[in-house]
């Protein structure tokens, strides 16, 4: 089959290892599509068909450092051109086949449904100029016929606009999904690509991971320093766990940049002394009523969760609403503590009670609840208790804590909380 490769970039795989990547990519596809709300009869027909040259060169558009093309041809350069001319969309995606493959495969779903959604819109309107086009375009992505010039006029404006929209989607996914790998990364984890295809979270995690990079700084100190502040054995990455204190200090975009270019200086870090504690968060309906609570809450529990796993912290999470959810092992069970911290909604209503019950049988060391308060109080744990309020506030339990905190939803709110802990 790879003997029908065109060598449409210079250095790109038109051998084996393309023909595997191409059917990869293609198969994906069609495991995606059967799980997705927007599944179509069409659509998988249409994959079916598909010619194995466009999921391969839209993967080396995506991967390769090096675009020159080798040959010419129209149809291709159209769908790549826009990943091409993409710079910040290609620093997720170059030299890191996972993510490469990934926007691969929402990118060709996006463009299907995109053509079906023209399509549709083409003949409800009776525009049948651009119905021939959006056929044109299908039968190019099988393989087949180039169309009169004409018509390819029109085609090469419903492609464009078609590609624009589909890029603009994929790309949106495959931010968050290079996140969540160099997320997973930093504590040891590797990333499946099955993963990737739900990322449904209920926080945005691009700004959870400001905070988190931001408030993890409260917890560790750094092993080596000279006295200009310059960290001995530096390493590059994008590992958040890791990054050098002056980083912090990057603008926003320069920051995002260097992390998806695996260009942030790193350093070995080590914890403070962390007392075993329990950490419990509430995820009641109230928490949504400002994204702030969840998000600080969140990116709270996304650090002591690292802790726990990077410098084996003796420690649990529980989340809870009108019923406390199951007590995770932190150190054991990161994936599930992450899963619950990136994509639990905040819904129901507020039973701390229950919580603190659970967490004084099932928990360890000192239980740290986050809450807004919003509800009545009787049970006084066996074990201490700190109590870090959210823009709320309990009498009932500022009663049975040991300590009680109205803290701000800012990086000295975590220092509270965490001096509190010990």
């Amino acid at each position: 089959m790879y003997n029908d490769f065109i060598k449409f970039f210079r250095f790109g795989s038109y051998d084996w290892l393309g023909e595997y990547r191409a059917n990869a990519i293609k198969s994906l596809c069609h495991s995606t599509l059967k799980t997705s709300p927007n599944y179509s009869y069409e659509q998988q027909q249409t994959l079916e068909q598909l010619n194995l040259q466009i999921p391969l060169d839209i993967f080396h558009s995506c991967y390769l450092l090096n675009t020159t093309l080798d040959q010419q041809d129209q149809f291709l350069q159209q769908l790549t051109e826009p990943i091409i001319q993409d710079k910040e969309l290609r620093q997720l995606t170059i030299a890191d086949d996972l993510v490469s493959r990934f926007f691969s495969v929402k990118y060709v779903l996006a463009i299907l449904e995109e053509l079906q959604k023209q399509q549709q819109e083409a003949q409800d309107s009776g525009d049948s100029d651009k119905q021939q086009a959006i056929q044109q375009i299908l039968q190019q992505l099988q393989g087949q016929g180039k169309g009169e010039q004409g018509q390819n006029q029109q085609m090469q404006q419903v492609l464009q606009e078609v590609t624009a929209k589909a890029k603009k989607q994929a790309k949106e996914e495959t931010e968050k999904a290079k996140l969540y790998s160099g997320l997973k990364a930093g504590v040891g984890h590797d990333v499946t690509f099955g993963e990737l295809l739900n990322l449904d979270f209920v926080v945005d995690i691009k700004q959870l991971l400001k905070l988190f990079r931001e408030f993890d700084f409260s917890f560790t100190k750094t092993k080596k320093s000279s006295i200009y502040g310059i960290y001995d054995d530096i390493k590059f990455g994008n590992d958040l766990t890791k990054i050098m204190s002056q980083s912090l200090a990057l603008p926003e975009e320069l920051f995002w940049y260097y992390y998806a270019t695996e260009q942030l200086p790193l350093v070995d870090t080590e914890v403070e002394e962390i007392s075993e504690y329990t950490l419990v968060v509430d995820k009641s309906g109230s928490m949504k009523s400002n994204r702030n609570k969840t998000l600080w809450s969140r990116a709270v529990a996304l650090v002591l969760a690292k802790q726990a796993k990077k410098h084996r912290v003796k420690a649990k999470l529980m989340f809870f609403d009108d019923q406390p959810f199951e007590v995770i092992d932190l150190g054991r069970d990161f994936n599930k503590a992450l899963d619950y911290i990136l994509k639990l909604e905040c819904d129901g209503g507020t039973s701390i009670d229950g919580a603190l019950k659970k967490a004084d049988n099932e928990g360890i060391g000192t239980i740290i609840l986050v809450t807004d308060g919003e509800d009545n109080v009787y049970y006084k744990p066996v074990r201490k208790l700190v109590s870090v309020m959210v823009e709320g506030n309990n009498e009932e339990l500022r009663k049975i804590s040991d300590d009680y905190l109205k803290v701000k939803l800012t990086k000295e709110g975590v220092l509270q909380l965490f001096q509190s802990s010990h």
